[in-house]
């Protein structure tokens, strides 16, 4: 019985074919599937690519720290899982030359398989012109240093450098340090050793402050199982690195550019639904009549159910088949194009997850927009071909929409790997579309009253087809005005986002920092860089100080398991006073302080919005710092977001004005030093022999370079959606096809003339989409705001351009989609149409 049902399904999909609400249909669903998988197989390399970059950045895919030297087993642990190891050590140390110059520099010991991941940048002594990219570190006797060692030094590639009671010639020069960490000494200028040579310059003696790192770099399974053997062997001294804790400037990058990847994808999931629920019910609404026909040959309703399941999983496998090799053929041939302006030199392959992912869109959408009318469909008894203008009722429907759409909620889970996301563009959508019904009748209820005492004329004529057909005009608002939102979502996110990274990173972004800056030093040093041209941040106190209780009790017993080892309570933090709220800095929970609220005794803090999480910090609980040999407390009365990639001086906590003051302290400020006045330091630094400077210029330049490769992949998604939201309202306009073609014909009939057939029709398509525009500039100012504030974690604002732009495109798209289906209503004689219907 299956096997002729099946073979019955394909015979009825065969007789179909031609019937231009079949093509549509799959038209639609080859366009969900294909943009599904297009935008899945971009999203997953470009953010493999990302995460690849990160990783390479840290130097591995996993690392451990730690002041004391690491089990040299681990290594050989490791191989076994076919994992590959690096060790470095890191240290601060005086630099001296020949004559006797000296610098605070950061020395690097690193052994024979450094580096792991990405190589180093360096111009050698036989070749000092050139750029070389080496997978070594320098050999025994050799250094390796950065720009700055040889200016503060005054040297040049060849000459010795002294470190401590070692002597080494300098054979290299640093350009590009990927892994360089983010530790305040990591930011002085860098010499690099072969680890065997740091016990030849007696450096390092008990109590040295020096840091072990060993970094891992493997397939993402054979990470996940040497993770599994190494944690059990892990000492409470033994730290694992991760992006947010070890470079927040990049972490907070990353996350911003992968949130709107998977916002991306989930808007063009959702514009490709909307063509595809619009033209399944256009398809189902035309086999009723051949549905009640079946049912009067004798059909039970159980076979007629049994067709239509077996037509639509049919189409299904048509539509996933096709649309996954379009897909994958798409997003090749983006990549092609784009690969020579991302800095990678081979985007990671992609899984076939996409493909996947493209079936079960392909299902869903089916399931629930085909599935409940074609359900429907199957409940009509044979009489209803007898009387087809009664409608039948869909009170039964309901609970079939909410488990698809508690279905299609799923897979967008799935799909974004963001619950936030996934829900408040959820809800942000679900209001738009109540609020398409509710404004659309508004709208329309305006149109009548405006027409009520006007002119027969064609324009008018047109205007008027859309208050006749309310309900069919509210559906194509609809499909239309949905489409504009998401268009506009992506556009507007993509371009404040950019805006938003471009304010944070000028041209000038500071890429100096200037610490134990002595309190009889400000006013001076702060002379000099205005004097000097040079733009800052301004100076902000310094007073060193480590968290010794929470709430009156042992850290370790008030924050989260996960928070045990935070790097917050195993050192000393940088705490600072300010009076106002410092730049880029945002409330987002509590209050800043008033006069009032000093004079009530207790001392208030504010605190960063990530050391709170990780600690499981909130309002209204008591820290206590140790400074020196005294302690303060204090209560947590406001929670701070920081955009740690500003580079402007940031502070996991801030105390009110003074409270800090009796408490020994300097002061530190950030900078943008030149690229040609790099040789001024020197006498910056003569004046003031105290203060040691931090160049961020590396750290800066990878910032800026995730930032570039995240613009290319949201500019080639964009399109993408683009593309998808023009076919849409394509597809959007043929629906109503059927229905123009046979109302131009009636008209016709009575006489019209072609020409004033054309105009009544234009007339219709033209305020059809400027309406939706206006409708689309009401919900994507409500759902921009949510998605900014809930998810982005950017500042909302207005668009004014919007309110002009979106009307005006609205009308514009569908008088140029509109004009082939005009020219299909003209097309054909009256009697051809009439008689088809």
């Amino acid at each position: 019985m299956l096997k002729q049902d099946l073979k019955l399904s394909v015979l009825w999909l065969g007789r179909q074919s031609r019937s231009q609400e079949l093509r549509l249909l799959m038209l639609a669903l080859i366009l969900a599937v294909a943009s599904t998988t297009l935008i899945a197989f971009l999203s997953e390399r470009v953010d493999k690519g990302m995460q690849l970059q990160a990783a390479q950045m840290a130097g591995g895919h996993l690392i451990i720290r730690a002041n004391e030297p690491l089990p040299f087993n681990w290594a050989e642990q490791a191989q076994q899982y076919g994992v590959k190891t690096a060790s470095t050590a890191e240290f601060p140390s005086m630099a001296a030359s020949e004559a006797g110059q000296f610098r605070l520099v950061s020395i690097k010991g690193v052994d024979g398989a450094y580096p792991l991941l990405a190589p180093l940048e360096i111009k050698t002594l036989a070749q000092p012109h050139t750029l070389q990219a080496v997978q070594q570190g320098p050999t025994s006797g050799e250094a390796w240093v950065d720009l700055g060692v040889l200016q503060a030094l005054q040297l040049q590639l060849g000459d010795t450098l002294h470190l401590g009671q070692g002597h080494f010639v300098i054979t290299g020069l640093i350009e590009s340090e990927p892994d360089r960490g983010n530790g305040f000494y990591s930011f002085n200028p860098r010499v690099m050793l072969a680890a065997a040579d740091i016990a030849s310059t007696q450096l390092v003696r008990t109590g040295s402050r020096i840091t072990y790192r060993m970094q891992f770099a493997g397939s993402p399974e054979a990470i996940s199982a040497w993770w599994q053997a190494l944690e059990p062997q892990l000492a409470s001294e033994h730290r694992v690195l991760n992006l947010q804790e070890d470079r927040p400037a990049l972490s907070n990058t990353l996350e911003t550019a992968t949130r709107y990847l998977h916002l991306v994808s989930l808007m063009a999931v959702l514009l490709t639904g909307i063509a595809v629920v619009l033209t399944a019910r256009r398809y189902a609404q035309r086999q009723q009549a051949s549905i009640a026909l079946l049912g009067c040959l004798g059909s039970q309703r159980r076979q007629i159910l049994t067709l239509l399941l077996s037509q639509l999983l049919l189409l299904v496998l048509f539509a996933s088949i096709l649309g996954s090799l379009l897909g994958w053929l798409a997003q090749n041939i983006l990549l092609y194009f784009l690969t020579a302006w991302l800095p990678f030199d081979a985007l990671p392959s992609a899984s076939l997850q996409p493909v996947f992912l493209g079936t079960t869109v392909a299902l869903l959408l089916m399931l629930g927009a085909a599935f409940p009318s074609l359900w429907r469909l199957s409940q009509i008894p044979p009489w209803r071909v007898l009387r087809p203008t009664e409608p039948p009722s869909q009170r039964a429907d309901f609970p079939l929409h909410l488990l698809t759409g508690a279905a299609f909620f799923a897979l967008l889970l799935a799909f974004t790997q963001d619950l936030q996301l996934t829900l408040f563009t959820g809800l942000g959508l679900g209001a738009a579309t109540l609020s398409v019904l509710v404004i659309g009748k508004l709208l329309l209820a305006g149109l009548q009253k405006l027409l009520a005492n006007s002119s027969q004329g064609a324009w008018q004529q047109g205007i008027r087809q859309l208050v006749r057909h309310p309900s069919l005009t509210l559906a194509q608002m609809f499909g239309f005005s949905l489409t504009f939102v998401i268009m506009a979502l992506v556009w507007l996110v993509r371009t404040d986002m950019l805006t938003q990274w471009q304010a944070q990173l000028p041209a000038e972004a500071p890429n100096q920092f200037a610490i134990n800056i002595q309190p009889y030093e400000r006013q001076g040093f702060e002379a000099y860089l205005n004097q000097a041209g040079w733009p800052h941040a301004g100076l902000y106190p310094l007073v060193r100080g480590r968290i010794v209780a929470i709430n009156g009790q042992d850290p370790a017993s008030q924050v989260p398991a996960s928070g045990q080892e935070d790097n917050a309570l195993q050192r000393a933090l940088n705490l600072t006073w300010q009076a106002e709220l410092p730049p880029l800095n945002e409330i987002v929970s509590g209050r800043w302080w008033t006069a009032n609220t000093l004079r009530n005794g207790e001392i208030p803090l504010s605190i960063e919005s990530g050391f709170a999480e990780r600690l499981g910090l909130t309002l209204g609980e008591t820290l206590t710092f140790k400074i020196a040999d005294r302690q303060i407390s204090g209560q947590i009365t406001s929670i701070r977001q920081v955009r740690w990639e500003s580079f402007q001086p940031n502070f996991f906590v801030i105390f009110p004005p003074e409270v800090l003051l009796e408490y020994p302290h300097s002061f530190m400020t950030s900078f943008y030093l030149p690229q040609d006045q790099g040789a001024q330091v020197n006498a910056l630094l003569n004046q003031f022999p105290s203060i040691t400077l931090l160049n961020v210029d590396a750290l800066l330049t990878q910032v800026r370079d995730i930032v570039r490769q995240a613009t290319l992949a949201i500019e080639a998604l964009f399109l993408v959606v683009l593309l998808a939201g023009i076919l849409v309202l394509q597809a959007t306009l043929v629906t109503s096809q059927p229905r123009r073609q046979h109302k131009g014909a009636i008209l016709r009939v009575f006489g019209a003339s072609r020409a004033w057939v054309w105009r009544e029709e234009i007339s219709e398509l033209v305020t059809l989409g400027a309406l939706s525009g206006i409708l689309a500039a009401i919900l994507t100012e409500g759902v921009a705001a949510l998605l900014y504030v809930s998810v982005l974690k950017i500042p909302p604002s207005l668009h004014f351009e919007l309110w002009v732009l979106l009307p005006l495109a609205g009308a514009l798209l569908t008088f140029l989609g509109g004009l082939a289906s005009v020219r299909k209503v003209l097309a054909y004689p009256p009697k051809r149409i009439l008689s088809s219907h």
